[in-house]
């Protein structure tokens, strides 16, 4: 209840005061103007009357938006609503032309077998149930292999729709064959078309009356209740042979009853994924917040059941805002099945980890980025022949995964190989893998492991491991502050990595420790490929020859100092004090800075109105290759022979 009370107070405060925004998505499947007669009995029903009365609401209080709109993140307005029909009657052509009049895009997401046969599997489940007697349903229950609680006194249509029975094997095993009697008898059954044909998308220009197409599956099956293999043959055939038939792209696929569960969730990603689509369809009856556009992870949005009652519909109007939320998973509920076939694997696959980053982080779109990911791992210098990434998986489904962000470091004058952990995460189902043996494989494998603020939760792990303590540094660089007269120092500015970095890191390196082997193909790699923001190398000259440097990332209003190396303070002062007045032209709202030194921490203090905050990185240094070290290293690690900063770890300015 707390829980609840906090997210409505949360909806109120984005939809007031931050740029977020919200979508509902009223989902529609036949419209009927005068008598139910007109339309399928069993299906989702509006009346055509109060489906007006609908519109008109919705574009009080907001504006209509297509599919291409929320990809490419073109919301009009605060609150925003998508229209879309599923299976698409013939009913949808009473209600067409009045939505081209009022320029209202919508949304179609035919299944394939109903659109090409003019009925599916569920409209044989109400024949037979209007034809056959439910005591020969009932006998043909009784003769399968597989025995089922079922009896003629119990809801047939109930027992097809049953989340705990395969939709295949329930239409190939027992609604196939009991509608076969009905068809010997009866050739007519369906000599009615109850959903629009092909032909219809054919001859009519969608793209001009702002129509858009999305795909309904194949066969219109419960997927909660398939395979895994059963999901992907659905989703790549449906895909395919839409795409045949109208020449069209596809981009957005609607779920099939709509019910999220964590293995359909994971497995419509995983193919989704695959498939290069933009948008998933569930049924929530919530409405979706919107941070922002996603140029590489999908949208899982939500949908709502529309009812027919004018005064439902206004309640299920608010309670949906009540329970808007930007995370699909909040919304996943258990499989029945057990974790089963548990392995632990590595992988250097891009795909995999795109794709269940969708699930992990929802809303940070870096995480889902090929590119970025290419960048970190696959081009990383340090890696070798290592895995980028460890995981846990069950029945190919990866639950929880753990990031190798290949590393060397300096230590007491030599170079040893490592990792930083770049995130641990797991999904947050309770039936889940703890990824503890992930940590373990990694512990066991490397001989240096950083963990770059871990939070509190993850430190209890730590207590064995050196501990680093660090301070983040926040300031606006509003100050301009002059130079002490230095004639014998030049900074000069480079937007790429030189080999004059080698030569200060040659001197000032030897000062430290322990520390991340740093060079000039480093800093190439590491700074000058990064595509989240942009990099100037400040390098300091004293009598002619390089002597410190400082890097400078920024992207918007926002900058980081993320690294430097010096030979003395007063030349990093010199350096810092150049920046801040670049920053302060270039109007730079705030800037970060990361050290494990007090000295240099004093330098930010006497020039600004600091905000400082403290945390750790921490160190493991594997005893299998270090033995009898471990305790000299005590004496050592300390703030005089380190010089840990942002570069120190796996995240950079974005």
């Amino acid at each position: 209840m707390k829980f609840f009370f906090f997210k409505i107070i949360r909806n109120i405060y984005f939809l007031l005061f931050t740029k977020k925004k919200f979508l509902f998505i009223f989902n529609y499947h036949q419209i009927y103007k005068n008598e139910k007669k007109e339309v399928i009995m069993q299906l989702h029903k509006v009346k055509y009357c109060n489906f007006i009365s609908q519109i008109k609401i919705m574009s009080i209080l907001g504006s209509f938006i297509s599919l291409n709109d929320v990809i490419s993140h073109k919301l009009k307005s605060k609150i925003n609503f998508l229209i879309t029909f599923d299976d698409v009657p013939e009913s949808f052509q009473n209600i067409s032309q009045f939505l081209i009049n009022k320029s209202i895009p919508v949304l179609l997401c035919p299944s394939f077998e109903i659109t090409e046969n003019g009925y599916g599997w569920r409209n044989k489940v109400y024949k037979i149930i209007d034809i056959l007697d439910p005591k020969k349903i009932s006998k043909e229950i009784d003769k399968l292999d597989v025995k089922y609680n079922f009896d003629e006194k119990k809801s047939f249509y109930k027992f097809t729709k049953c989340n705990s029975k395969n939709s295949l094997y329930m239409e190939n095993k027992i609604i196939n064959p009991l509608f076969n009697k009905i068809y010997r008898n009866n050739k007519n059954v369906f000599a009615k078309r109850s959903y629009l044909n092909w032909e219809y998308y054919k001859n009519n220009n969608f793209e001009k009356k702002n129509i858009e197409i999305a795909n309904h599956s194949l066969n219109h099956h419960n997927m909660s209740t398939l395979s895994r293999d059963q999901i992907f043959n659905d989703f790549k055939t449906s895909d395919k042979k839409i795409k045949d038939k109208l020449k069209i792209n596809l981009r957005c696929f609607a779920v099939p009853f709509g019910s999220v569960t964590n293995n359909l969730l994971i497995d419509l990603t995983d193919i989704a994924v695959n498939q290069k689509y933009n948008v998933i369809l569930w049924i929530t009856n919530s409405a979706n917040i919107i941070y922002g556009k996603k140029n590489n992870q999908i949208h899982q949005l939500s949908r709502i059941h529309t009812p027919d009652s004018l005064f439902i519909f206004i309640k299920i109007l608010l309670t949906s805002f009540l329970k808007a939320n930007h995370n699909i998973l909040d919304f996943s509920k258990e499989n029945n099945d057990s974790i089963s076939n548990l392995e632990l694997c590595e992988s250097n696959s891009a795909q995999k980890s795109i794709s269940i980053e969708n699930l992990l982080r929802p809303n940070k779109d870096f995480a889902s980025d090929p590119i970025y990911f290419d960048y970190l791992y696959s081009k990383n210098i340090f890696r070798g022949k290592r895995p980028h990434y460890f995981y846990m998986s069950s029945n190919e489904r990866i639950k929880s995964i753990l990031y190798n962000f290949h590393a060397e470091f300096n230590l007491d004058g030599k170079k040893y190989k490592g990792v930083y952990w770049a995130g641990g995460r797991s999904l947050p189902f309770k039936k889940n893998i703890s990824n503890a043996s992930l940590f373990l494989k990694s512990m066991q494998e490397e001989v240096i492991i950083g963990s770059y603020k871990p939070n509190k939760y993850f430190q209890k792990g730590l207590r064995n491991w050196k501990k680093i303590p660090m301070f983040e540094v926040v300031f606006p660089p509003k100050i301009k502050k002059n130079h002490n007269s230095k004639k014998n120092f030049i900074i000069k500015k480079n937007l790429k990595s030189t080999k004059k970095l080698d030569k200060i890191l040659q001197i000032n390196e030897e000062k430290t420790f322990f520390s991340l082997s740093k060079s000039s193909k480093y800093y190439s790699w590491r700074y000058d490929e990064y595509c989240y923001a942009d990099t100037v190398y400040y390098i300091l000259y004293k009598n002619g020859k390089p002597s410190s440097f400082l890097l400078l990332q920024s992207k918007d209003d926002k900058a980081s100092i993320s690294d430097f190396s010096f030979f003395s303070l007063n030349e990093l002062e010199y350096l810092i004090v150049e920046v801040i007045n670049d920053l302060n032209r270039n109007k730079i709202s705030k800037v970060c800075v990361e050290t494990s030194k007090n000295d240099i921490l004093n330098i930010f203090r006497s020039f600004y109105n600091v905000k400082i905050k403290n945390f750790f990185i921490y160190y493991y240094f594997n005893k299998k290759y270090f033995k009898n070290k471990i305790k000299d290293f005590d004496k050592k690690f300390n703030e005089y022979n380190l010089n840990e900063t942002q570069t120190s770890g796996d995240v950079l300015l974005r």
